[in-house]
């Protein structure tokens, strides 16, 4: 559950304010990526056409089915050895943040701010695997935010943006978790990925 707070003004002054900031994390990520961007006209959004074929609803069967296959391999692996391949996972993202986004760009096309726009969502990914994997360092249990219980008692915890580069990235944004209506307060965390364990 996302929730965005900006609205009328606010919420217009925090548009206008997105792509700078995209730029400014863009930059900031550089030093950590293997690859340099390369100027590049991308088309207008609308103008773009892509080349590629739609993927047959068969090959998507295919694909699921071969990830349902793995699931219960998956859920086997223990929280430290999942860090790893999360860790492993995040250098590849970093790595083609920018590869992706132009090529997705490319595709799709750009409201003007060239590949920035793509990236955001590049970087979206980056950050949600990264979260993953701090959450499997602390064992299923990492620190949230805060917690706070609603009149019927339903459980919401804060858990976004953490940090001074989400907030900027993400300005008027707060993200939270809405606990079942009959889950026990305060509310557990972990409980799948150490059973498994």
């Amino acid at each position: 559950y996302i929730k965005h707070m900006g609205k009328g003004f606010w919420g217009s002054l925090l548009g206008a304010a997105t792509p700078p900031l995209l730029n400014f994390a863009r930059a900031a990520a550089s030093p950590f990526k293997n690859t340099k961007p390369t100027a590049t006209c991308w088309p207008l959004l609308g103008e773009a056409r892509s080349q590629m074929m739609p993927t047959p609803l068969s090959e998507v069967d295919g694909v699921v089915d071969r990830l349902s296959a793995k699931s219960k391999e998956w859920s086997a692996v223990g929280c430290a050895e999942r860090a790893v391949m999360l860790r492993s996972v995040l250098d590849l993202v970093i790595a083609h943040m920018d590869e992706a986004a132009e090529v997705t760009t490319q595709h799709k096309g750009s409201y003007g701010a060239g590949h920035s726009e793509e990236g955001y969502t590049v970087v979206c990914v980056a950050m949600a695997v990264r979260e993953y994997a701090e959450a499997m360092e602390a064992g299923g249990t990492p620190k949230v935010l805060g917690v706070k219980r609603r009149p019927d008692g339903q459980a919401v915890v804060h858990v976004g943006p953490v940090g001074g580069l989400e907030n900027m990235i993400f300005p008027g944004y707060r993200q939270e978790v809405w606990m079942k209506p009959d889950a026990q307060y305060p509310p557990t965390q972990g409980h799948v990925y150490r059973q498994a364990a």
